[in-house]
């Protein structure tokens, strides 16, 4: 009897448990789980049958993407079917650690890879776009920059033969808004490898310098004005004294 009742009461503790966790017995029994415990363990919501994005440890394939501001958003939104790069899913991981580390930057950087330089840039380099951001996500190099690709494609061809590339204050003439307008620019151009070691893409550093060049032109252009003007107050201080000077000999 004593057995018994101790089974019964163990029984009796279990289905009070149940009761206290707001399951029924049967669910317990069939081995059912809570909503709540079916999104976290499967990604699926359990009351509605839909399939929840699902961001945990299990899959790592698009941590690269994290961050990176507005760019890095439209990147994760970004419908790469028509993109020469394809989905992320497919890009190589030395293209992955490219994009990661310019999302992460806060330096206008860009990166062009594949056959048909494929365009990823990061928050920064937005600005330098202008106008043709967000357009120029994932688009081929060549149709974001055609009006100075004959300024900048000889540095382009060469850091895809695998030779780097340094240019300080280049002139520019870009149309970002609408209109032509003349710019500076300081970068570098560093080829990239995939896996194979091929170069693969090419890496880019950049600083619009359009601002300083403009400023140092206009106190250069300052600076000429007052040493004529100098020049020519010397010039008529000159003639005045020799004028005075024989004046005072012909009395």
């Amino acid at each position: 009897m004593g057995k018994a009742r101790g089974a019964h009461g163990r029984r009796k503790d279990r289905e009070g448990l149940t009761a206290a966790k707001g399951l029924p017995k049967a669910a317990t029994q069939r081995g059912l789980r809570s909503p709540k415990l079916d999104r976290a363990s499967t990604g699926h919501c359990g009351d509605c049958g839909t399939r929840e994005p699902r961001l945990g440890n299990s899959d790592r394939t698009f941590d690269f993407l994290q961050g990176g501001g507005s760019v890095g958003a439209l990147m994760r939104a970004h419908d790469w079917s028509s993109s020469p790069l394809g989905p992320p899913e497919t890009w190589p991981q030395s293209l992955r650690s490219v994009v990661g580390l310019l999302l992460q930057s806060g330096f206008p950087m860009f990166v062009a890879w594949g056959k048909g330089l494929g365009f990823l840039y990061n928050d920064p380099y937005a600005e330098i776009l202008g106008a043709k951001h967000p357009r120029a996500l994932g688009i081929r190099f060549h149709e974001i920059w055609s009006e100075i690709w004959s300024d900048i494609s000889p540095l382009i061809d060469a850091a895809m033969a695998g030779e780097a590339s340094y240019r300080e204050d280049l002139p520019l003439v870009m149309n970002r808004r609408g209109f032509d307008e003349q710019t500076w620019f300081t970068f570098s151009y560093s080829p990239v490898r995939d896996e194979s070691g091929t170069v693969a893409g090419l890496f880019c550093a950049v600083a619009e310098t359009t601002g300083r060049v403009l400023a140092e032109r206009a106190l250069r252009e300052l600076n000429e004005t007052l040493e004529r003007r100098v020049a020519v107050a010397l010039a008529e201080r000159k003639i005045f004294a020799d004028l005075i000077e024989s004046t005072d000999t012909f009395v």
